[in-house]
Formats: structure tokens, sequence, C-alpha cells
């Protein structure tokens, strides 16, 4: 069975959540559609780790969505996965 959708819809086929990585790794991936998640208050894994991921992709002409919650910590996952347009 599949399922239909709109062909102005985005679909998101990579969705970080708190996560990070290295910068200069983002070649192969800067062109698949992404959604990147993380909490302000997430003291096991830094803000900074996905803005820069962010900016990297954006730099190798990526255009990808990121969402900040300003009251999550490192569970920033519970918000996310509850978000409906995800």
């Amino acid at each position: 069975m599949g399922v239909s959708r709109p062909q102005s819809r985005a679909v998101c086929r990579l969705v970080p959540i708190c996560g990070g990585g290295d910068p200069m790794r983002t070649k192969r991936i800067a062109q698949i559609p992404t959604w990147v998640f993380h909490g302000a208050k997430d003291t096991a894994v830094s803000l900074e780790m996905s803005q820069k991921m962010v900016e990297a992709l954006k730099k190798r002409g990526g255009d990808p969505k990121f969402t900040v919650y300003p009251e999550a910590g490192h569970d920033s996952w519970t918000e996310a996965y509850a978000n409906p347009e995800l």
C-alpha cells in the first residue's frame, strides 16, 4: 500500500535531533532534504554542533530547515516527533 502526497509538499529525508557531526563531511548529504532539531538548553550536545552542521550544509548548497526549542534540553526529540509538520 502506498501513500500519495502532493508534489509540492517537501519531504525531509534526514532528521538529525540534538546531533552534530563533522562539517567537512557534508558534501554528500547537502542536497538531501534535511530538518535539524536541537534543544537550546542541551548540556549533552552543544547547540553549536547543530549550528555548525546547518551552516556547512548551506555552504554546500543545501537548504536545511533548523528548529531550536528554547526550553528543551537533550530530550528535544519529544517535541520534534510531536511536531505535526514532521
